[in-house]
């Protein structure tokens, strides 16, 4: 059982223009001072527009107080962001 205090949403397996829409409104139906983790377990494909949601939602949950994790990213996944110059760290640290 989650805690309270988490709330936990689980990626698409692509997670690119078709999606990140869907998936930022999901993030906001969560209230910004929960921690948030998102399942990446999925994730084969990472486009920038879903890896701007994933900023944002790193930004939204620190500028609250809370943390933003994301697990489970794929080595293709991972490729793709690093590709973008980013890590995981860099999103999930993401200055509000």
């Amino acid at each position: 059982m989650a805690e309270p205090d988490l709330a936990a949403i689980p990626l698409p397996d692509r997670l690119d223009l078709s999606t990140a829409p869907d998936l930022a409104r999901e993030i906001l139906k969560h209230p910004a001072d929960r921690n948030l983790v998102l399942d990446a377990s999925r994730v084969s494909h990472l486009g920038t527009l879903g890896v701007q949601v994933l900023i944002a939602a790193a930004r939204r949950s620190r500028a609250a107080g809370a943390g933003m994790e994301v697990k489970g990213l794929s080595g293709r996944a991972g490729t793709q962001l690093a590709a973008l110059g980013l890590t995981l760290n860099t999103i999930t640290e993401a200055e509000a």
